[in-house]
């Protein structure tokens, strides 16, 4: 099996931004209508084939840097002008940061940088001493449309009355030329229903998965929401960075073949992906979690698992990713499989997982030394976990866990890094 294959970009990057929208019932499907109005607005204003994809990715990925509940909710509202607050656009420039540094997204992260701006006199054409990209103005207005425009509304007699805001405003909150292309458009009551179509049904994002343009290679893509995941919490911010180590660690204890121990590694980057739809405050709250809230932890597996799957992912990578919770006994989840069910590199995973956890500290504990850690391993082999790797980590727990904490010495340099490019007041 050919491990290196590339992905979906649109693909991958739209199953994630689902899953973000899982936070709360109110966030359903934003970030779909953001990038289906970004798109169809750029395509009004005529823009290359480019240009509109940049756009959709943008509008699929604007809110990253709002890495909390509260923070995403706060955005979900149409304000006046008079009642916008500065800390719109910090997540704008939470979100480049997270994003600049992987090429095929570098367009997308300058206009997600600034996708809050307003178009006032000396502020629409440049902020912090940058141009403004067109793409991020039309993304703001795409933006405050869909936070009015999403399920759960009359559609039509919505748009009536945004459309009428929208133009009040043109030239002072939102730049003329995405106003005018849209105002041209939104006359048809079929631009509405489209639109609504498109987002429900995936039809407008599924046209771009297919291209040759669209795809990306996995390695480095996984290596990107590594970051994405950890970098919300300081709590996690090295987590997935050490998992993947001790995946490609272990996977050369096991004398699993070059290409396997790779693709292993990208699996342990990519197990936790799906914790971007549990909101941070559930992940750094100090005591223990409720019901409900611990359901919405459980569901980050399964979250993983529908994303990759999704994505073109091959599908060996999707189990070894998706099933680091399920147990040797059957009493994991969200599949609760077990015994055979269970491939090597699924329980190396899991192993990794566990390994890994218990050094860190959390909000409700300290970490513990990798002495103690084998000795919980050993009591979980056999049950949980796999006897016979949970001995094999044993043995070589002291070479095991250097390893580990060289990925996540090189991780924390990394995260304090972002924190500084950030600066303090998005922090």
């Amino acid at each position: 099996m050919d491990f290196g294959n590339a992905v979906s970009r649109v693909g991958f990057i739209a199953g994630l931004s689902t899953a973000i929208d899982l936070m709360d019932p109110a966030l359903h499907l934003h970030h779909r209508w953001v990038a289906v109005l970004a798109g169809r607005i750029g395509q009004a204003m005529g823009l290359s084939d480019a240009e509109v994809r940049t756009l959709m990715l943008a509008g699929l990925l604007h809110d990253i840097g709002a890495l909390s509940l509260t923070e995403r909710l706060a955005l979900m509202r149409f304000e006046e002008p008079s009642e916008r607050s500065p800390g719109h656009a910090e997540h704008g420039e939470v979100g480049y940061q997270l994003l600049r540094g992987f090429g095929p997204l570098r367009e997308v992260a300058r206009a997600i940088r600034f996708h809050h701006v307003e178009w006032r006199p000396g502020r629409g054409h440049g902020e912090r001493g940058v141009g403004v990209p067109a793409a991020s103005h039309i993304l703001h207005l795409a933006d405050r449309l869909a936070v009015v425009l999403g399920p759960g509304t009359d559609l039509l007699q919505q748009a009536s009355r945004v459309s009428r805001v929208i133009r009040l405003q043109r030239g002072e909150v939102f730049a003329p030329a995405p106003v005018d292309a849209l105002l041209d458009v939104a006359a048809r009551t079929g631009f509405w229903l489209e639109t609504r179509d498109s987002v429900e049904t995936d039809s407008w994002l599924d046209r771009w998965k297919d291209l040759p343009s669209e795809a990306v290679e996995l390695g480095p893509l996984a290596e990107l929401f590594c970051r994405l995941i950890d970098f919300r919490s300081r709590f996690t911010s090295t987590h997935t960075s050490g998992v993947a180590a001790m995946c490609k660690a272990i996977g050369d204890l096991c004398g699993l073949p070059g290409d396997r121990v790779e693709a292993l590694e990208v699996a342990g980057h990519l197990h936790d992906l799906g914790k971007v739809s549990v909101p941070v405050e559930f992940l750094e709250k100090p005591g223990a979690l409720t019901a409900p809230q611990y359901l919405r932890v459980q569901a980050h597996s399964y979250e993983t698992y529908r994303i990759l799957r999704a994505s073109g992912v091959p599908e060996d990578i999707v189990a070894w990713a998706s099933y680091h919770h399920e147990r040797i006994d059957g009493r994991g989840y969200p599949f609760h499989l077990g015994g055979e069910s269970l491939s090597l590199e699924s329980r190396i995973v899991a192993v990794a997982d566990v390994f890994t956890a218990l050094t860190e500290d959390r909000p409700y504990r300290s970490g513990m030394d990798a002495a103690a850690v084998v000795r919980i391993l050993r009591r979980m082999g056999g049950g949980a976990l796999d006897a016979d790797l949970t001995a094999l980590v044993g043995a070589h727990a002291a070479d095991l866990n250097a390893e580990r904490a060289q990925a996540q010495g090189r991780a924390k340099i990394a995260y304090e890094s972002f924190l500084g490019r950030i600066g303090p007041a998005t922090c």
